[in-house]
Order: C-alpha cells, then sequence, then structure tokens
C-alpha cells in the first residue's frame, strides 16, 4: 500500500464495516483490513508501530487489537466513514512516507524509553520503601526519611500511572505532545498534502 496512510482506530468489540463498504464509504485508494485483506508483513509491522503510539496516546491499560483497527490509502477519511463509525471512532493517526515511518518507529522506541524508565523508578521508590520500614522496625533510628525521595513518593501516591513530579511530567507531556504533532492525530483531510503536492508539481 502507497503513502499516505490512514490509521483509524476503533473502541474494541466494535463490529467494524466490510472492507467493500469502508472503501466506498472512505473514497481511499485501497484499504488494509486486519484479517481480511492478504496479509502484507510491511503493513503488520507498521500496524504495530501505531498501535504501539495510539496505546500511548489512550494511556494506562490500553491495548488495540488488530481487528480493532484498519488502514486506508488516500488524503481524507471519508465523511460517510467517520458518520458509520460514530462514536465508536477512536482516533485516526497517519504516516506520510516511508521516511516518517522511520521517524515514527524511533518515537515509538521513545515511548518505550520512558514507560521502563518510569517502572526502573517506581521499583528503585518500593525499595527505598522496604529499606525505610525496615531500618525503623529493626533498630533505634526510628522514622527515617529522605526528602527528594519523600516527594517524588508522595506524586506517585497521587498519581500512581503518571507521577505528578516536574521532572517527570515535563518529559511525560512533552513526549505526548511530540506523538499527538507526528501522527498528525485526529485530522480527517489532510489538505497540507494536496498543498505539497500542488507545489512539487
Amino acid at each position: 500500500m502507497r503513502y499516505p496512510q490512514a490509521f483509524v482506530f476503533v473502541k474494541p468489540g466494535t463490529k467494524l464495516p466490510s472492507l467493500e463498504n469502508i472503501q466506498l464509504w472512505s473514497q481511499a485508494r485501497s484499504v488494509y483490513l486486519p484479517g481480511t485483506s492478504r496479509t502484507n508483513f510491511a503493513m503488520e509491522r507498521r500496524i504495530r508501530t501505531m498501535s504501539k503510539l495510539e496505546s500511548y496516546l489512550a494511556g494506562p491499560g490500553h491495548r488495540p487489537n488488530r481487528e480493532d483497527l484498519f488502514v486506508i490509502h488516500g488524503r481524507v477519511v471519508g465523511s460517510f466513514l467517520t458518520l458509520a463509525l460514530g462514536g465508536d471512532l477512536r482516533h485516526v493517526l497517519w504516516v506520510d512516507s516511508a521516511m516518517h515511518m522511520k521517524k515514527l518507529r524511533r518515537l515509538a522506541a521513545m515511548t518505550d524509553l520512558q514507560k521502563g524508565f518510569f517502572h526502573l523508578l517506581r521499583a528503585a521508590l518500593g525499595r527505598y520503601e522496604w529499606l525505610q520500614a525496615w531500618l525503623s522496625r529493626e533498630t533505634d533510628y526510628g522514622q527515617l526519611s529522605d526528602e527528594t525521595f519523600e516527594k517524588i513518593l508522595a506524586a506517585f501516591r497521587a498519581r500512581p500511572f503518571l507521577g505528578d513530579f516536574t521532572s517527570m511530567s515535563v518529559v511525560m507531556t512533552g513526549l505526548r505532545r511530540c506523538v499527538r504533532a507526528e501522527t498528525r492525530l485526529g485530522i480527517a483531510n489532510r489538505i497540507d498534502l494536496e498543498t505539497d503536492e500542488r507545489q512539487a508539481a
């Protein structure tokens, strides 16, 4: 399938229209529907990357299934299609070119890095709490505490999935904004691509 490509994500369990209706209602040049279209390994790899980015935007606990998305080739997600999906439409993410796809793969890797850092930090803080409790229980030192760690722990307790301390929230907010911008989240009509094509001509 050629570029540009729109990755259309729907709510889990949504009954998708047929391949023929998706193509008709979207006015797409071609459609890739996982489980129905002939398997394309390059497309499946792109789906894994875009699903990872969509999951990052959706927040903790959300993992999209292959059955909850389809891909169209074109510059517009047709209004008939968006009307047919209604409230079941979750996100529309775009890939403009092969170079853009490479950039999105690097971005997906950064989301993995951020999640990994977050989990390591949680583990480190858990060990700090365990050591603190042991010292308080087994020694005469009383309740020892570190002001810096206590501030971070307070943030985790208040918002266990995100953390609310400055260094983490800035990184997470910046990365989330980057994902939203690079995937052109939610745009149904890529007028900017039409402008680029006219300028190239």
